[in-house]
């Protein structure tokens, strides 16, 4: 901190363009500050060992070795990603039916940075990830979270003795590092009691903030709309909408965990309620 407070307190007696390449310099010595803080948290040679200890222990070693790596995923813990060939045209309703070849190299797997987890709670998820591993090798590129996913799901937790999730939900888990920057979310209550939730950026909600109001007015089937300016863990499990998206119900997305937006309408600054108008 010593080092970037003196630099930036010499700006002042250099010119133009000095102070634009100390900047440029400083931005890239904050990113790879933040790089190496990152790699320490999250061990990608680490992973790659829990990776090769399960497939010994619960595969017989037959998963094939492929790219394991951290990012920052938002409403899921991880994935596995591949790319497969089609012998002939398919329409895409028709996929399932056509005979698929998985692309050589493509199969690799990604966990989120973004929540919490203890060591045990790490492997159960990289255990969840591996079974995706087993079927998409297999050729099963469909099988997802169908029965047989479930089936050994249940069949390894009980050799490893903690149980493997037989989805990769994030609900109730901590984020790692909560967002700061502040952000729009507008909240849409039906009468039966269901929440739909849609976040924008802040600047976009203050801006259309009258013209989301009287869109939303004329809603009949709604008891209550919130528009609110907050921050926190919510930013990670929902997509950043624009324009006329904030105005599609279609795009909302159904509320899973109620604490998380009760915990951001605590937090944040309402800027409006309404009840739309009946009649």
């Amino acid at each position: 901190m010593l080092l970037i407070a003196s630099v930036f307190a010499t700006l002042s007696i250099l010119t133009g363009r000095q102070i634009i390449n100390i900047r440029m310099n400083m931005r890239k010595l904050i990113e790879t500050v933040r790089q190496l803080d990152e790699a320490g948290q999250f061990d990608v040679a680490d992973l790659q060992r829990r990776y090769d200890h399960y497939n010994a222990l619960l595969f017989d070693n037959n998963l094939p070795t492929i790219p394991l790596a951290y990012k920052k995923l938002k409403s899921v813990g991880g994935h596995v990603l591949c790319h497969y060939r089609v012998d002939r045209p398919t329409p895409r309703n028709m996929l399932r039916f056509a005979k698929r070849t998985l692309v050589p190299g493509s199969l690799h797997m990604e966990i989120s940075t973004m929540y919490q987890r203890d060591p045990q709670a790490l492997d159960a998820l990289l255990i969840h990830e591996m079974i995706h591993v087993f079927f998409i090798a297999a050729g099963e590129f469909d099988e997802n979270h169908g029965a047989k996913f479930i089936r050994m799901c249940r069949e390894l937790s009980a050799k490893v003795g903690f149980t493997i999730p037989l989805t990769d939900n994030v609900a109730g888990l901590q984020l790692t590092d909560a967002p700061t920057r502040k952000i729009g979310m507008i909240v849409l209550t039906r009468e039966d009691g269901s929440r739909f939730v849609a976040l924008t950026p802040e600047s976009y909600m203050r801006a259309r903030l009258d013209e989301m109001v009287a869109r939303w007015n004329s809603f009949r089937d709604l008891v209550q709309v919130q528009f609110v300016i907050t921050s926190g863990r919510i930013e990670a499990a929902f997509p950043l909408q624009r324009k006329a998206k904030l105005y599609d119900i279609g795009f909302y997305k159904t509320l899973r965990d109620p604490a998380m937006v009760d915990e951001a309408l605590q937090a944040g600054k309402v800027l409006a309620t309404i009840t739309p108008k009946r009649g």
